[in-house]
């Protein structure tokens, strides 16, 4: 997580404007600029990650190194090919950035913390 978020003083005039926008990068990694008035508590968001496959690499190389443990190559996923089905119905969401745009700008304040942590069904 990178930030590159501004914090207004509480109570100022610019507060009032101010908004917070993320952006989904590579690598498991999000920004979030904009910004935000001053607040007592941490702002209640957690990020899904994007690419279990690599973030699970990443930790058991980690793992192998902290154990002392040296390999050679690289490290592979093992799948099982499956038949491929019938397709029955499809649907195609927006974009990850635009979805997050609008959880962070139009959901009630109060029910942000809900979408990011429950199962994303927010009220806009």
């Amino acid at each position: 997580m990178f930030s590159q978020v501004r914090t207004l003083p509480r109570g100022s005039a610019d507060a009032q404007y101010c908004e917070l926008d993320v952006v989904p990068g590579d690598l498991n990694r999000y920004t979030l600029t904009g910004c935000l008035p001053q607040r007592a508590d941490p702002l209640p968001l957690a990020f899904a990650i994007q690419d279990g496959a690599s973030y699970a690499g990443a930790i058991l190389k980690q793992e192998l190194k902290e154990a002392g443990i040296t390999y050679r190559g690289t490290l592979l996923r093992q799948t099982q090919v499956n038949e491929p089905g019938t397709i029955v119905a499809s649907k195609q969401s927006a974009p990850l950035h635009d979805l997050l745009k609008i959880m962070l700008k139009k959901v009630r304040q109060h029910d942000r913390r809900y979408c990011f942590s429950d199962d994303w069904s927010c009220q806009v």
